[in-house]
């Protein structure tokens, strides 16, 4: 006879999330992070691909070049996204259900700090060819 907690736990677990359109809670600090289940599986992969382009240069020896305007961008990037998971922390506070989700200004975070990262890597790849010339 299984134990009744493990078969709620395993039973929590094989149902999570109903879909990947489901709310998350992601952070609590400073105030609640929300977002469907899909937001942070977008970041994460998109942060798996760069991570992956980086260790690539860096193994053929060519590294990846970027400015501090690059890693404003970047960070500028990153906290509009932060922007968009707290855009209604005060619904959650108050024990409600969120707005729907703030996509627009989801997607201006990703494409900012997604399209800076690709341009940075494009003009490395620019400035290589054109020593090797």
């Amino acid at each position: 006879v299984a134990d009744d907690g493990l078969v709620r736990h395993i039973q929590v677990f094989l149902n999570r999330p109903a879909s990947i359109m489901t709310w998350d809670l992601l952070f609590l600090v400073p105030v609640p992070w929300v977002g469907p289940v899909i937001t942070p599986v977008i970041i994460s992969v998109a942060m798996i691909i760069s991570g992956i382009i980086v260790l690539y240069f860096e193994a053929v020896d060519r590294p990846i070049i970027s400015t501090w305007l690059d890693w404003i961008l970047m960070i500028i990037g990153g906290l509009i996204v932060i922007v968009a998971f707290c855009w209604d922390y005060e619904a959650i506070i108050k024990g409600q259900l969120p707005n729907p989700f703030n996509w627009p200004l989801f997607f201006v975070g990703l494409v900012v700090s997604a399209g800076t990262f690709a341009y940075t890597v494009w003009r490395t790849v620019s400035q290589t060819r054109q020593h090797c010339l």
